[in-house]
């Protein structure tokens, strides 16, 4: 009974391949005129109930290749689970924005729906442990543009799928340990050097908390920086300062103060959870060998000391490379530029290298991030005002 389920799986596959093949050739003379041609294509092989079947994998490397020869950019995908199936089309959908595309999500063995209706999304198997599909978006000119364009979000509705994309791609590390050194520059170039030891633990539903220890130099060794993010409402954020032997509570009042005299604000040091800003997608650009999506995100709480930020995500794995501040008057305050991307545990990013320059003193303040380490069982219990005092 395996055999022939196999075997029929094997057919379809085989059948779907042809039919994307064939709508490929035929679809081309119709597009060839159209910028921005990008695909997806997605070949999955293992099954709950089946064994692994040999030939998706080779079929979607054979149709990526072919849509490469026909001048597309293609992305493939083999064997992706639902998480990142859906994570691989939310990053389509920011490569393909601002082209009339058509999006077809096609189960193994269904039809191309014909040139002269609707394109629409099919789900894919549900009772598969890993959905046996292939993915395929193209420019497609031969479509009436018009009821896509009415579809199409608005800048604001753009911006804020881009925040929670952001964040959903965060979600599920759990802790995490890094050490920092900071580098303080005053606009004459005189520096001063700082090592910290940083922890950082998830907390499902709300903000994260974040732990900043000082070990160098002596004279701040021992200060600890504590932070409780939430998705509403204020931070709550406490200092340390061990000369004194007591732990001050910084009121939100004067979170736009220099964090240890460097160019960070007590405020730029928690995260931006989406829930604080309201949004608005601006533009695509250039931004080195990428392409960033441009948004503005301006802070529901008055307080605080930015007027808006302007921030800019590459769309394939929306990292932060660069966020402009202003401050309340308008004025273009700092700049925070990112550097030096690793990915761990295959999904979660990490910038080893910040600087933020503040325009109006000419001083910076340039973080170098290492020693990564994710799972190191960090309890709620590290995270407490207590700790603070025990911090070493």
């Amino acid at each position: 009974m395996q055999d022939v389920r196999e075997k029929n799986a094997m057919r379809a596959v085989r059948s779907f391949v042809v039919a994307v093949l064939a709508f490929v050739v035929f679809a081309v003379p119709s597009v060839a005129l159209a910028d921005g041609r990008v695909a997806l294509v997605v070949g999955n092989s293992t099954y709950a109930h089946i064994g692994r079947l040999p030939n998706p994998d080779n079929d979607a490397a054979d149709i990526s290749a072919a849509l490469r020869r026909l001048g597309f950019e293609v992305t493939t995908e083999l064997d992706a689970d639902r998480v990142e199936l859906a994570d691989a089309l939310r990053r389509f959908t920011r490569r393909s924005a601002g082209v009339n595309a058509a999006d077809f999500l096609l189960p193994a063995g269904h039809p191309l729906p014909p040139p002269d209706q609707e394109a629409t999304t099919m789900s894919v198997c549900p009772t598969a442990r890993r959905a046996l599909a292939f993915c395929l978006v193209v420019n497609a000119g031969f479509l009436d543009p018009g009821p896509l364009r009415a579809q199409s979000s608005t800048p604001e509705q753009t911006g804020l799928r881009i925040a929670e994309d952001a964040r959903a791609r965060e979600e599920g590390f759990l802790d995490f340990t890094a050490r920092q050194v900071m580098v303080l520059r005053n606009r004459q170039g005189r520096e001063s050097r700082r090592q910290l030891r940083v922890q950082v633990l998830e907390v499902a539903g709300d903000g994260n908390k974040s732990l900043f220890v000082f070990d160098e130099p002596r004279d701040v060794q021992g200060t600890a920086f504590l932070v409780h993010a939430h998705r509403e409402g204020s931070d709550d954020q406490w200092l340390y300062l061990p000369a004194l032997r007591r732990v001050k509570r910084i009121s939100s009042a004067n979170r736009s103060g220099s964090f240890m005299g460097s160019e960070f604000a007590y405020e730029d040091l928690t995260p931006a959870e989406v829930e604080r800003f309201t949004y608005r997608y601006l533009r695509d650009e250039p931004c080195g060998a990428l392409t960033c999506s441009v948004t503005e995100r301006v802070p529901v709480d008055r307080r605080s000391n930015y007027s808006r930020h302007l921030v800019w995500r590459d769309r394939d794995e929306l990292r932060v490379h660069k966020i402009e501040y202003y401050d309340r008057k308008g004025a273009h305050l700092k700049t925070l530029t990112v550097s030096g991307y690793n990915q761990y545990l295959d999904r979660y990013w990490r910038a080893a290298g910040m600087t933020m320059v503040n325009h109006l003193t000419g001083k910076s303040t340039v973080v170098a991030w290492s020693d990564f380490r994710f799972g190191t069982d960090l309890q709620d219990s590290d995270f407490s005002q207590t700790s603070l005092r025990r911090a070493r």
